[in-house]
């Protein structure tokens, strides 16, 4: 089984750098990595990005599902795990995925959120020695999340490809929520991380792109009814005619 995690980027090369650290450390590391650079004018330097393969796109507003879309139709990976930039993995993170994958079955992931307060002890060094685990530990944190997030979550290409990938109509809000409940449309079967206790740290920022109130509850609300194709129109193909964007 080929394995590829999928990185989604933007602007932020010292969270990204954290990300990698923690990616080139795992115990069964990924046959590939792929870095989705959503239009960011910060890049990382040109050695770390030719050891990755690199999707970047001019600066167009948020388009993080067609870019996530073309890293699933052109990998040749029979199985996908999702990462984000701000999150800094467990050294089994891939491994776990992979040792759990199983036909008609997606993952879906575990965050635990750092506090502002901590995030000095994030360093390449930490990740790099595993000490930040030490630091920081997770034993009480339970996150009850059955939904399926681009930062941690997984799923077979066939699956991916099954559904259309994507729906790009969505921007920040809804889209991993969407691609999750066609997934449960096409009877593919969540497992949720706590149930083996591997889980990640999310680093925190501020979020200038969200949305809040009504428009984010229109959004969601897209996010579970917008399921019907399954295999949506505005994925990986598209049908002739439509528009990309609503």
């Amino acid at each position: 089984m080929k394995t590829a995690v999928i990185v989604s980027y933007y602007n932020n090369p010292t969270y990204l750098r954290f990300c990698l650290d923690s990616l080139e450390d795992q115990t069964e590391p990924a046959d590939e990595v792929i870095i989705c650079d959503d239009g960011s004018d910060v890049i990382m330097s040109h050695p770390v990005m030719t050891s990755y393969k690199y999707h970047p796109r001019q600066p167009q507003g948020f388009a993080k599902g067609a870019l996530l879309n073309r890293a699933i139709a052109e990998t040749d990976a029979d199985y996908l795990i999702f990462a984000d930039q701000d999150c800094v993995y467990h050294w089994d993170w891939v491994k776990f995925h992979k040792t759990f994958a199983r036909e008609g079955r997606y993952i879906t992931g575990a965050p635990v959120g750092l506090l502002p307060v901590e995030l000095a002890l994030v360093t390449r060094e930490s990740i790099k020695n595993r000490s930040l685990w030490d630091m920081i530990g997770w034993s009480d944190t339970k996150l009850d999340s059955k939904l399926f997030m681009c930062c941690g979550s997984s799923c077979w290409r066939s699956d991916a490809l099954a559904i259309n990938g994507f729906d790009e109509r969505f921007g920040w809000c809804g889209l991993d929520i969407n691609f999750g409940s066609r997934l449960d449309k096409l009877e593919i079967q969540f497992a949720h991380a706590n149930e083996y206790d591997v889980r990640y740290f999310h680093l925190p920022h501020d979020r200038p792109w969200a949305i809040h109130g009504t428009e984010k509850a229109r959004w969601l609300d897209h996010a579970y009814s917008w399921i019907d194709p399954v295999a949506t129109e505005y994925g990986i193909k598209k049908q002739e005619g439509l528009c990309q964007m609503m």
